[in-house]
């Protein structure tokens, strides 16, 4: 998909897509795909989802969101609503860059760190001295890589790319709704039965969600040897989730980037299925040094409970509640116990 700064969306069924050239492309194996069968495999296109509006641009909360597309199916309650939504950042123009375009040779120009913007992850402005020739607006002109999504097996769909991406090139924005912070824990709640998540952090007081809304960049999986990596750039003030790519990539090649998921209290563990040689076996990150040192430190100092309907008496306590989920213990704090419903308020530490 090749999204323009002017042209429209099409609709996520995959006859829309640009198709690959299946006997000329020499397609490398699916991620998941351990067999050495499977080079020879060629990455089968699928459809796209019907519980997705496919989107090119963040939406923040002053923006109005069009009818849903015929034979799109979001349900009402899953939907974010416009009090979750981040209102968007105020437009501000970066400073000139100053950098001095070569007019006879017509050579792009700040298209590496000798410009001070793009080596601050900053694009330029309008009033950049090198006009036409700046190269520092990609994010801004949206020039997206042609991909596919493809079925990726045990993994879902997955998403490659169609052309040679060299080292740093950008290849697509990651879009979706704008949440605030404050209501990212109920997102959590209400995705707590969904097998994939679509939350990206882009600053620290805004998430964007790509489940329902969101844009192709959704698709891409993650792999513990990632070929892509996200990085925030600011563009006019805002910033902006943009997925470059770390070596030089293959056309045909699955894209792929380390999610680095935080733990989350009451959700199970996320199984990788990435077959990289250094995988950790989850999408989480696994606990650091500290965290590790203080549950070896908590160990063998904790009382089993003789009955299991305590009240007021372990008030004020530390207690270790096990979740079926994931096999795991929290710690938490127990700070007040309302004996008419029998329930305790308890804090979560870490």
């Amino acid at each position: 998909i090749t999204p323009q700064s002017q042209t429209p969306f099409k609709p996520p069924i995959s006859h829309d897509l640009p198709q690959p050239h299946l006997r000329d492309t020499e397609y490398t194996e699916s991620l998941h795909w351990k067999k050495p069968t499977s080079l020879s495999m060629s990455k089968r296109p699928i459809n796209l989802p019907s519980d997705v509006e496919h989107i090119t641009e963040v939406e923040w909360a002053e923006d109005s969101v069009p009818t849903t597309s015929h034979g799109q199916h979001i349900p009402s309650h899953l939907t974010v609503t416009n009090l979750e939504k981040a209102p968007r950042p105020k437009s501000r123009r970066p400073e000139p860059c100053f950098c001095q375009p070569n007019l006879h040779s017509q050579e792009m120009c700040c298209i590496d760190e000798s410009c001070c913007l793009y080596a601050c992850q900053e694009e330029c402005g309008a009033n950049c001295p090198a006009g036409p020739l700046c190269g520092n607006k990609r994010i801004q002109r949206k020039e997206w890589k042609k991909l596919q999504v493809f079925d990726a097996g045990l993994k879902g769909r997955g998403l490659m790319v169609l052309e040679v991406c060299k080292k740093a090139d950008f290849i697509c924005e990651y879009v979706g709704v704008a949440v605030k912070r404050k209501f990212l824990d109920g997102l959590f709640a209400r995705y707590k039965h969904e097998r994939m998540l679509y939350i990206m952090a882009l600053d620290g007081d805004v998430y964007i969600d790509a489940r329902h809304r969101g844009g192709i960049a959704r698709y891409i999986n993650h792999s513990c040897e990632p070929n892509c990596a996200v990085h925030r750039w600011k563009v006019r003030g805002s910033i902006r989730a943009g997925v470059f790519a770390l070596r030089e990539i293959r056309a045909g090649e699955e894209l792929s980037f380390d999610y680095q998921w935080d733990r989350k209290r009451g959700r199970a563990l996320t199984k990788c299925y990435c077959g990289s040689e250094s995988c950790r076996g989850t999408l989480e990150i696994p606990k650091d040094f500290e965290e590790q040192e203080l549950e070896e430190q908590l160990e063998g100092h904790w009382i089993v409970p003789k009955r299991t309907d305590a009240g007021k008496e372990i008030m004020n306590r530390v207690i270790k509640i096990f979740f079926e989920d994931n096999q795991e213990y929290y710690v938490a704090d127990v700070a007040q116990y309302d004996p008419e419903t029998g329930t305790h308020q308890i804090f979560y530490r870490g």
